[in-house]
């Protein structure tokens, strides 16, 4: 699954760019917010491979409803996760923006990733319809 290398790879390039636009205006980036979303992000995404895993090999309906599961997953576990730091944590409000730009590049790099494996998944066989026996 090359979802599972790349959101990693595309988190920490958007983490570092944030970081360091931060540092050149000035704006204290925040650095424990930082970490805490790239690792929320990175295990949701994690998760959301599961399904697409389990159907490996099946028709590409199969394949589309896994991966519709997995962007549930992967949503329900980044607000879930990120909720929990918010109550429990107390971070700086800088947590919400990093969290959001986290989410939004991993939910991008998985959709890529979920519409390559439905592409690339065998077709459903085309049935004819049945005639009613009399």
């Amino acid at each position: 699954m090359r979802a599972l290398w790349l959101v990693p790879i595309a988190l920490l390039i958007v983490a570092g760019l944030g970081w360091s636009t931060c540092k050149v205006i000035g704006v204290v980036p925040g650095n424990r917010e930082l970490v805490l979303a790239v690792a929320i992000c990175i295990f949701a995404s994690g998760l959301a491979t599961v399904p697409l895993v389990l159907v490996r090999g099946y028709s590409q309906y199969a394949t589309a409803q896994a991966a519709l599961v997995g962007s549930i997953l992967h949503l329900m576990t980044a607000a879930g996760a990120g909720g929990l730091v918010m109550v429990q944590m107390k971070p700086a409000p800088s947590f919400v923006y990093w969290i959001g730009a986290m989410y939004l590049t991993s939910l991008t790099v998985l959709v890529v990733c979920y519409v390559e494996s439905v592409n690339s998944a065998p077709p459903d066989a085309a049935k004819p319809p049945s005639t009613p026996k009399n």
